[in-house]
């Protein structure tokens, strides 16, 4: 526990530093440890813990980096240089003019429906 101690308090200060707040700095760890599986966890000398263990590791290991990186070059290019890919991903999630999956299902759906209307008619 003193490590996940020491990790909230370096949190706060990195917060407090940038002046932003708490869940601001928690949303960046967040979503810059999503890339943990695509990291792999082949090299976390993994020999005689439980895989619980192996993953609170892993992203306190993540998480601590992480708050180092924004510590050193701030939030704003922190956010610029690291997040850019999952910012375009949301940008485009909410574009009201591209198509989402389930429009494209559905108008598949509807063409295959005409055909075979069309074909039986």
């Amino acid at each position: 526990m003193p490590h996940f101690e020491a990790l909230w308090n370096q949190i706060s200060v990195v917060a407090k530093k940038e002046n932003v707040s708490v869940p601001v700095i928690l949303g960046m760890l967040s979503v810059h440890a999503a890339s943990i599986p695509e990291l792999g966890l082949g090299s976390t000398g993994a020999v005689g813990k439980t895989g619980y263990a192996i993953l609170d590791d892993v992203i306190l290991s993540d998480y601590k980096q992480t708050l180092q990186g924004i510590a050193k070059t701030g939030t704003r290019e922190y956010m610029r240089a690291h997040m850019a890919p999952f910012m375009l991903q949301a940008k485009t999630h909410f574009d009201l003019n591209q198509e989402t999956m389930t429009q494209k299902w559905f108008s598949r759906a509807v063409s295959k429906l005409k055909e075979k209307l069309y074909q039986a008619g």
